[in-house]
């Protein structure tokens, strides 16, 4: 079976074949080779990467963007890597206007990053929505970004939630 322990909020589970898996709230748990993986996650001033070399012994943060206006906080964070670049998208939220939206950012080495740019407005004219929940995967030369949104079929209300696919954002 599985094994498991928990952490601050934190839980680790080994699966049958010995790889561990971190899932943490907020985060997205890429496949961690063997002993090694990491998570991302959003705390109170923007998004941040967690790595562990020792199967989820040990862990540290590195700091990846920090919130940016209008945003007052940040969501579901997802990483991935295409080529030689990694690509970075969240979903910033706006409270007072009750939008959240699609942004990304890249970078080749995980330590300097390019300027974040907007990908959904989570708006039509007046309208506002949410754009969240991204899950992005790459497979050959193209990246696919599956999210959630309450954007209507028409794309300019608010609705019940889709799924919306990118090409290559």
């Amino acid at each position: 079976g599985f094994s498991q322990r928990e952490r601050a909020g934190e839980v680790f589970v080994k699966g049958k074949a010995g790889i561990p898996i971190v899932f943490r709230t907020n985060s997205t748990a890429l496949s961690p080779a063997h002993a090694s993986g990491f998570v991302t996650y959003c705390a109170s001033n923007g998004m941040w990467r967690a790595h562990s070399s020792d199967g989820g012994g040990t862990w540290t943060n590195t700091f990846i963007i920090a919130r940016g206006a209008p945003a007052d906080m940040d969501f579901d964070g997802a990483l991935v890597r295409k080529g030689g670049t990694w690509h970075f998208f969240w979903a910033p939220y706006n409270s007072g206007a009750d939008q959240q939206w699609l942004e990304v950012i890249t970078s080749p080495d995980l330590t300097t990053w390019s300027a974040p740019r907007q990908l959904t407005t989570g708006a039509y004219g007046v309208n506002t929505w949410w754009d969240f929940w991204p899950e992005a995967f790459v497979e050959g030369s193209d990246t696919y970004l599956f999210y959630s949104s309450l954007q209507d079929s028409s794309g300019t209300s608010r609705s019940d939630s889709n799924i919306w696919l990118m090409v290559n954002p």
